[in-house]
């Protein structure tokens, strides 16, 4: 018999098992045999391992990640059934003595584990030592050593919480004695897996060797997380102090002086953050230390020299005896989270040379030293003089700083100015010039980021500029349409995008109703007005994990148990919202979570209590009112909607809208009866007047008397305590549930989610629409102001443009503040301004500036130069200075610029006669300019008479007439307007006359 060759791997699993040569050249032999007569009774395909990759069987296409938690080893736990398992098996020949062929799963007991964490390398290091049995029983071993490897990569993974883009470090042995280990460099983690480990095994492992003879697998795993994108730590928004605290000592921005013994954390603090700044790094080993003898001796001799006693306590009055006795620092205390709060700042300067700063957090009566300020507040860069944090470079102006060359001096105005040949700008003296040319911000300069263009004499910086990106003049940058556009740009509306959501943050959703008890008077008497005080609160929580789950009493492993309940009806001094807002915190504080709220009429009643006590917790927050309506909640990272505004009917339609579960429905609750008196109340159904009958429909009524009249018949016995909660949590249960129902149905047709984007459901729609139906350049954006008459100017400057007007005709339009908006050209706004073509076909840019003598200061009107002016140039020379550059900068970017002064045009109006007889016959007309907003009144006026008196003997007849609106019939069949309008002030040219516009309004009147 002709043998056939046993594949390489399928040899190798066999050594790796511990199968002796003998062994294996039986069992060679017989598998050989048995394939041959396999073959020639069922004809089957070739091989899936020789005709498809590896990754398309069933084991590999599934991700190690989806893998049962079954298939995690652990002590004594069989694992689970391959997908291989139903397929029969040849088993080896009983001849092969040294195999055991008892058909057993493949097992994984652990021996021995531990783990460290690498503080210096901030990575993760585990090793396991395992014993691994029944590997004999797999007729092909290669997958039994896959799937072993891929479950002992799975497990370390999951000990260490990997993620897929971390990097990892591997090592297996076959025993603890193995002088030959097998080495898997730094990679992915996503890279490691059972088949990589089998395929490098077959390249070192030698024939003549063995491993795992014994059964036995030692693991050496290093995790090495990944950094995440950005300079600054993460930020948690309504994060509690204490765990912000907490993170930050794990990241060793703040340091803990705790007081074991003593109460000297203030002093402990100071000689910590002042031996950084002073010591090597030999020393700043010893002061780390947890029982650190310097810092301890530090803080002793500090505590001695500001007169303390060892156990003094010290709050903030003493941080200003301590700043006396420290002459070369600055002691700077905050109380915050954000670094605004600062309690206590010491001077900045002693005898005229600046201090070092030595930040410290107050907190709980206990004084922590902060370290690493723009890692503690999460700033990119920090003002040691302002004590401000900013993101980025330049932003910033210090008030002690040179506005010229950015550095920390100020120098002085009043010196001949130098002109750097590199960026055109102009600096106070050599020192200013050599100081804007060192780095300072990311490793660059003032002069590489400024630079000053002698064209349009504007001064513009690279600063969040795109690579390649190159000053021209004339341009801005849209703040619409965020593209560089030309000065006189009229924007129109961009399509929409939706926000993406942030991959580092957890987003969760709650709803949450809230039941109130009204047993408070606000006025003082029993007849007055009463308090609404929340008594009972419900919530439910749901995030992209457990979504599409739909029951209360679920245990979600991202977000924690679903549903929440708050009530006082045991002790009625506590606040049920205080302790929402409390848990919204906790969820917070674990990752960064950004938490979308919706409560039904959130707007005009639950939205009050919310309010109210994040004011009492002095959170800020921003609101979206329409009046007195609450729209939108925002608290940090807490989003508040109203779901009224996307889902505008009762509670208790909403199933029979959404056609939810049939057993969901709203019931009846008696309001008047929650009081404190009932709240231990078990016994017969309250009595009608207590369920608020008044204010229910005449459908609503019926239903409900006939509920009630059933329950009084069967003696059902009302447990106020049980109906209160049960009746607040069927509202939050329906209402999740249909909002969540809402939002999957949208968001299949729009492709976005709308109560994360949007606040209303017009805004939903109006998104939805910019999204996948508009057209680009139709909807123009009116500018701010409108577009004429927003620009000042004066009367005598309109007049002369008018003459200007009046001499070029009829052809050409100056635009001026009047007919439009003034016009800017250079970055730089003119008077008035035309192109004028040429018969030739050259087009002519023509500016014409009108100079009021006084506010241009004319030399010939005010002769005097050294006259002090209002404003920032000081004196009249230098208005009448850049009056001139500014026509001079024109000129020179080839426009044509023809200029009036106030005392020539005065002069002109009297001696010149074209202007003379213009003037003479000149008639002022100035225009209102068009309010859109007064297009949007009008509407039906209702003109009935209720009562008319009607003589029949004078035959006086009534009638009624009625107006049809046109507006439902416009917007249905006739194009809208699109663009941007053309201003006519005079001779409008598309307009047809008044009577025939009146008679075409007037059409189609109906008598009724």
């Amino acid at each position: 018999m002709t043998g056939e060759p046993i594949p390489a791997d399928t040899l190798l699993a066999w050594e790796l098992i511990g199968l002796g040569a003998s062994t294996r050249t039986s069992a060679t032999a017989h598998l050989q045999q048995h394939l041959q007569q396999h073959r020639r009774a069922t004809p089957r395909p070739a091989s899936p391992r020789a005709a498809t990759p590896r990754s398309t069987s069933p084991r590999a296409a599934t991700p190690r990640s989806t893998s049962p938690r079954a298939a995690t080893p652990r002590p004594a736990t069989p694992r689970p059934a391959s997908p291989r398992a139903a397929t029969p098996r040849p088993a080896l020949p009983d001849a092969a003595e040294d195999v055991d062929t008892e058909e057993e799963e493949p097992t994984i007991e652990v021996l021995q584990s531990r783990e460290r964490y690498l503080t210096r390398f901030k990575s993760s290091f585990r090793e396991e030592v395992m014993s691994v049995k029944g590997m004999a029983s797999f007729i092909d071993p290669n997958d039994a050593i896959v799937t072993l490897f891929d479950t002992v990569i799975q497990r370390q993974c999951e000990a260490v919480d990997a993620r897929p883009h971390d990097r990892c470090v591997m090592e297996i042995r076959g025993s603890e004695d193995d002088e030959k280990p097998v080495w898997f460099s730094l990679r992915r983690t996503d890279q490691l897996s059972g088949q990589v480990i089998a395929d490098r095994l077959a390249l070192v492992i030698q024939s003549n060797q063995s491993f795992m003879k014994d059964g036995m697998l030692q693991v050496s795993f290093i995790h090495i997380p990944t950094p995440e994108a950005g300079g600054v730590s993460e930020t948690r928004p309504n994060e509690t102090m204490d765990s912000w605290i907490q993170r930050r000592i794990e990241n060793y921005s703040i340091f803990d002086p705790a007081n074991t013994v003593d109460q000297m954390c203030l002093f402990r603090s100071i000689a910590y953050s002042s031996g950084i700044m002073n010591s090597d790094k030999l020393f700043l080993n010893r002061l780390k230390q947890p029982a650190s003898r310097v810092l301890h001796m530090q803080a002793h001799e500090l505590r001695r020299m500001c007169g303390f006693e060892p156990n003094q306590t010290c709050d903030i009055d003493d941080v200003k005896k301590v700043q006396e006795k420290l002459p070369h620092h600055r002691l700077v205390v905050f109380s915050d989270m954000k670094g605004k709060d600062v309690v206590f700042k010491g001077p900045a300067t002693s005898l005229g040379e600046p201090r070092k700063n030595i930040y410290l957090l107050w907190h709980g009566a206990h004084f922590y030293a902060i370290l690493n300020v723009k890692s503690a507040f999460s700033h990119q860069y920090y003002c040691a003089v302002c004590l401000v944090g900013f993101r980025n470079a330049g932003e910033h102006k210090c008030a002690s700083s040179c506005w010229r060359c950015l550095s920390p001096h100020v120098h002085p105005d009043n010196v001949p100015l130098i002109r750097c040949a590199l960026c055109a700008r102009h600096f106070a003296g050599e020192e200013c010039l050599a100081q804007h040319q060192l780095p300072q911000w990311n490793g660059k300069s003032t002069c590489h980021m400024k630079k000053f263009c002698s064209n349009c004499l504007t001064t513009y910086n690279f600063e969040n500029k795109k690579k390649g990106w190159k000053h021209k003049c004339g341009q801005m940058t849209c703040r619409y349409c965020r593209l560089e556009v030309d000065e006189n740009h009229l924007c129109y509306m961009t399509p929409w995008e939706p926000k993406e959501r942030s991959k580092k943050a957890r987003y969760m959703t709650v709803y949450f109703d809230t039941e109130t008890c009204q047993n408070e008077p606000m006025g003082g008497t029993e007849n007055s007005w009463r308090l609404h005080r929340p008594n009972v609160l419900i919530s439910q929580q749901l995030c992209d994990t457990c979504v599409n789950v739909k029951e209360c009493d679920h245990t979600c492993d991202d977000c924690g148990e679903r549903q929440h309940i708050f009530h006082s009806l045991d002790d009625h001094s506590l606040n049920v919202v205080a302790q929402f807002l409390d848990h919204l915190q906790t969820l917070s504080s674990q990752k960064k979570t950004e938490i979308l709220l919706f409560c039904h009429n959130f707007r005009s009643f639950d939205g009050y209590f919310i309010i109210d006590e994040v004011l009492k917790r002095n959170l800020p927050l921003q609101v979206i009112q329409q009046g007195a309506k609450i729209i939108s909640l925002k608290v940090g990272g807490w989003t508040f909607k109203d779901s009224l505004m996307f889902v505008s009917q009762k509670l208790s339609s909403l199933p029979k809208s959404f056609g939810l579960d049939s057993e969901l429905c709203k019931g009846y609750f008696p309001y008047l009866f929650n009081q404190p008196e009932f709240y231990k109340y078990k016994g017969e159904m309250p009595a009608l007047e207590y369920y608020c009958t008044q204010s229910m429909s005449r459908k609503e009524k019926s239903g409900f008397q006939k509920w009630y009249r059933e329950r009084v018949e069967e003696g059902y016995v009302f447990d106020f305590r049980q109906e209160i909660l049960s009746y607040a949590v069927s509202d939050v249960t329906i209402l999740r549930e249909a909002m969540q129902c809402f939002r999957f149905m949208f968001s299949e047709i729009a492709g976005f989610d709308p109560l994360f984007h949007c606040l209303t459901l017009s805004s939903a729609c109006m998104c939805m629409y910019r999204l996948k139906h508009m057209p680009l350049y139709k909807i123009g954006i009116v500018p701010q102001g409108g577009y004429r008459g927003r620009d000042k100017q004066s009367f005598v400057a309109l007049e002369w443009l008018d003459f200007e007007q009046h001499f070029l005709g009829d052809g050409v339009k100056i635009k001026t503040a009047e007919c439009a908006r003034e016009v800017r050209m250079l970055d730089r706004p003119v008077d008035g301004y035309v192109e004028i073509v040429s018969p030739r076909g050259r087009v002519e840019k023509r500016i014409c500036q009108f100079h009021g003598c006084y506010f241009h200061s004319c030399p010939k009107c005010y002769p005097n130069p050294d006259r002090v002016v209002h404003g920032p140039d000081g004196m009249a020379s230098n208005r009448y200075e850049k009056t001139v550059q500014l026509s001079h900068m024109f000129r020179k970017n080839v426009f044509f610029v023809k200029e009036m002064w106030e005392c020539m045009n005065y002069e002109l109006k009297k001696s010149d006669p074209a202007m003379r007889a213009f003037f003479e016959g000149y008639k002022t007309e100035r225009f209102v300019p068009l309010r859109l907003r007064d297009a949007l009144y009008g509407g039906r006026t209702s003109a009935i008479r209720s009562y008319v008196e009607c003589d029949l003997t004078k035959s006086q007849v009534l009638r009624y007439v009625d107006v049809t609106s046109q507006y439902p019939n416009s917007m249905l069949r006739f194009p809208f307007v699109a663009g941007h309008p053309t201003i006519f002030l005079k001779g409008d040219p598309n307009m047809p006359p008044v009577d025939q516009w009146g008679n075409c309004g007037l059409q189609g009147l109906h008598h009724l």
